[in-house]
């Protein structure tokens, strides 16, 4: 029998295939309804040849969910596993967000790639808040410092293995500690960690590039003067830069053992290095309009 036939037999007014009572899907279990096959053959051609998910095989034709998942495998209609439902779905959206993609083990590494590209294209620069909303962002930190507080904390009472101290000491045993043996491992550690630009630094990046100022930025390690990482230097002679201060991060808990990572101390610090220096708090960042800011920092340049 032709599909066409098949859906000119089962097709009723409300726009399913058959109206889905207790009875019909006592007879279909049983093997007794008189459609039985037809409808099997109409499964069958949904799910492998059209290849539509049991859900949509599910509200196409008008059985529950549930109840159909059953009817296939008792008439033995071999369901996809996770694998290959997910790798489907990929197939027919490369752009889709697969949050838990690493768990599972394709056939065909170019579909896991394809999914780790579309979930770095609409996570990259984002934050939480603007992946999740605010109030699921909320509980996820909240989740996330509850699971790394104290003990909880997978590195909470651990020292380092002895070979690994050994092995440390070993390669830098004879090698000068001077600042520039610090600024290469530095640069090394920034490397290894692929900064990038975070939400505060991004805008400027954009505000810079827009209206062509002479700032660059370096943020990702690409400068290191003194054992400190700016985020932006100036690209002409006037040996200006401009600091992000995050709220959290430049707080007096967090800086309370670091003077130059303080407001003051980065000031003096990279002023007695003959930089002129701009620090932009956060929260005023935040409250600012790109014109407030682009005139700060055109000020700033002038000065």
């Amino acid at each position: 029998m032709s599909i066409y036939s098949i859906y000119t037999l089962m097709y009723t007014e409300d726009n399913h295939y058959f109206k889905g009572t207790k009875e019909y899907y006592d007879q279909l279990s049983k093997g007794k309804h008189e459609d039985n096959e037809t409808i099997l053959k109409l499964v069958r051609h949904k799910y492998y040849v059209e290849k539509l998910s049991l859900k949509k095989v599910s509200d196409e034709i008008g059985i529950p969910h549930t109840s159909l998942q059953r009817l296939m495998k008792q008439y033995g209609i071999k369901l996809r596993t996770r694998s290959e439902a997910l790798t489907l779905h990929l197939e027919k959206h490369p752009e889709a967000h697969q949050h838990h993609l690493g768990k599972i083990t394709f056939k065909r590494p170019e579909i896991r790639r394809l999914g780790e590209e579309a979930n770095a294209a609409l996570r990259s620069g984002k934050t939480y808040e603007e992946i999740y909303g605010v109030e699921e962002a909320t509980r996820i930190r909240k989740l996330l410092s509850f699971q790394r507080t104290g003990e909880k904390n997978v590195n909470f009472g651990k020292k380092r293995p002895q070979h690994v101290c050994d092995a440390l000491s070993k390669a830098h045993k004879g090698i000068p500690q001077t600042m520039e043996n610090k600024t290469k491992r530095l640069k090394k550690a920034f490397e290894a960690l692929r900064m990038s630009p975070n939400k505060l630094e991004q805008r400027l990046i954009d505000l810079v590039t827009a209206h062509t100022l002479p700032f660059r930025f370096v943020g990702d390690g690409a400068l290191i003067i003194n054992g400190m990482c700016p985020d932006f230097v100036s690209t002409d002679d006037t040996k200006m830069i401009i600091e992000c201060f995050g709220t959290y991060w430049h707080s007096n808990e967090v800086t309370a053992n670091c003077y130059h990572r303080t407001e003051e101390g980065r000031q003096k610090v990279l002023s007695d290095l003959g930089y002129k220096v701009l620090i932009i708090w956060e929260k005023d960042m935040n409250a600012m309009t790109d014109n407030e800011l682009l005139s700060i920092i055109t000020t700033f340049h002038k000065s």
